[in-house]
């Protein structure tokens, strides 16, 4: 009798369970998940780790496990949902990423890549690539070039005259 009690309970301890509904206002995130056959259990808390919180969309598949092998003690150990999950990293690259296209990876030579919709953010191999439809740097001091070099646009007076040409794109916001 007591053997198959304890079968009874290491066959619960794991279940596959379907996002139903989140409640992320709570210092824990809960879920209401539909676990094996539609059983519907209702604020399933999902700890997340310091640092870093996510939330679900409905119709993700989550990992119950059965606190103490008690089914009515259930906590939501992981949650993956296919449908957005980013694919074709190499072999040792991580990434945080959201469906909504930002994505931000380490990538296998060591490198960060930042991705946005409409802006990309690439620095690799000791370089920095800024793409969009226009930039803008907020500082009192940029400096261009390295090694001190002083940077001047049109129209800034330099020693021996004023700068006559330059590149438009350039200027002062």
């Amino acid at each position: 009798m007591m053997l198959d009690q304890l079968l009874h309970r290491l066959h619960g301890l794991l279940a596959r369970a379907r996002v139903l509904r989140v409640d992320d206002g709570g210092p824990v995130q809960r879920l209401q998940l539909a676990v094996l056959d539609n059983e519907v259990r209702d604020r399933v808390p999902r700890p997340q780790p310091y640092g870093l919180t996510s939330r679900p969309h409905p119709g993700a598949e989550a990992v119950v496990l059965a606190v103490g092998g008690n089914r009515d003690n259930p906590i939501a150990v992981v949650v993956e949902d296919g449908r957005h999950r980013l694919k074709g990293l190499e072999a040792g690259e991580v990434a945080l990423y959201s469906n909504h296209g930002q994505v931000l990876k380490l990538n296998k030579d060591g490198g960060i890549e930042l991705t946005c919709p409409g802006n990309l953010v690439v620095a690799a191999d000791g370089s920095v690539t800024i793409r969009g439809s226009s930039v803008d740097i907020d500082s009192e001091d940029i400096r261009l070039a390295g090694n001190d070099r002083e940077v001047a646009r049109k129209g800034d007076p330099v020693a021996g005259g004023v700068i006559a040409d330059g590149s438009e794109k350039v200027r002062a916001g």
